[in-house]
């Protein structure tokens, strides 16, 4: 149970969790990752989603960009909030959520 969330909605969320603004984009735009439900359903994958972020060597061979784990970590408390709240009925709303 989700509530529809805007794309700046999620830049918002992943910024106040500690992602870059280039980390942001490529978990919205490149992984798909665009509501909260989609959030929620990472569970134990959030360590593959880093990686897949950081895209070392990069698809162009740039290099990538650096996830800190302070992210990766906030990520993972996030996801059990929205696991919290859909096992108690209630309605996630990205504007509260906050670290």
């Amino acid at each position: 149970m989700s509530a529809v969330v805007t794309n700046s909605e999620m830049h918002a969320v992943l910024k106040s969790l500690g992602f870059t603004s280039q980390e942001e984009t490529g978990i919205i735009e490149d992984q798909g990752s665009d509501n909260l439900e989609e959030l929620k359903v990472l569970d134990d994958k959030v360590k593959s989603l880093r990686k897949v972020v950081m895209n070392p060597g990069g698809a162009t061979g740039t290099g990538g960009t650096v996830v800190f784990l302070r992210a990766e970590s906030n990520l993972k408390l996030i996801v059990f909030y929205l696991k919290y709240l859909d096992s108690t009925s209630r309605l996630a709303d990205a504007t509260n959520i906050t670290l």
